[in-house]
């Protein structure tokens, strides 16, 4: 059996990063991201700095219409695991099985 491997997701609302969209994360949002990697972690989640993902897609289009998280959906198999990330609040952090 392959070794599992575990991701975290996160959109980042281009709506609300102030231009910035094409520059990368803002200082904020890497301290949000930085933030969640380790929370990852914390609860035994064996996250890489490659395995985050993050994605500038507006929270109205559908999972099935962003992109990075479609190939990264197909990509896992059964033991991986994958936390996917809202763009602001911890609390809508939520574990996919």
């Amino acid at each position: 059996m392959p070794e599992a491997r575990d991701f975290i997701y996160c959109r980042r609302d281009p709506d609300l990063a102030d231009g910035a969209v094409s520059q990368g994360p803002t200082s904020s949002e890497l301290t949000m991201i930085r933030g969640r990697l380790k929370a990852a972690r914390d609860e035994g989640f064996d996250v890489r700095k490659q395995d985050v993902i993050i994605e500038n897609v507006n929270a109205a289009v559908a999972a099935s219409g962003r992109p990075k998280f479609t190939k990264l959906l197909r990509s896992l198999e059964p033991q991986d695991g994958l936390i996917v990330c809202g763009s602001t609040n911890l609390d809508t952090t939520q574990l996919i099985s």
